[in-house]
């Protein structure tokens, strides 16, 4: 958790509204529009896994956004747990 705390902090346009040790809420204003979008990663110790919920809040398609976002963080989180 505290790497994806790191990933987190050094996104731009991600502002971190709520940490509770095993869970951590976002918000992700996109560039263009200035949307809003929500993120939510929930640390499951037991299975060994975060989960993650993203969602835009307006609107019915967000061009992919929120899959790219999350998977841009996946890939940092991993290429951290290399190094």
């Amino acid at each position: 958790m505290e790497q994806l705390r790191q990933v987190l902090a050094s996104k731009q346009g991600i502002v971190v509204i709520a940490d509770e040790g095993d869970y951590i809420r976002a918000e992700c204003t996109s560039r263009l529009m200035r949307y809003i979008d929500d993120i939510e990663f929930l640390n499951d110790a037991e299975a060994g896994v975060i989960h993650v919920r993203s969602a835009s809040r307006v609107g019915h398609s967000d061009l992919g956004a929120n899959r790219n976002r999350v998977e841009e963080i996946r890939r940092r989180l991993a290429e951290e747990t290399v190094d």
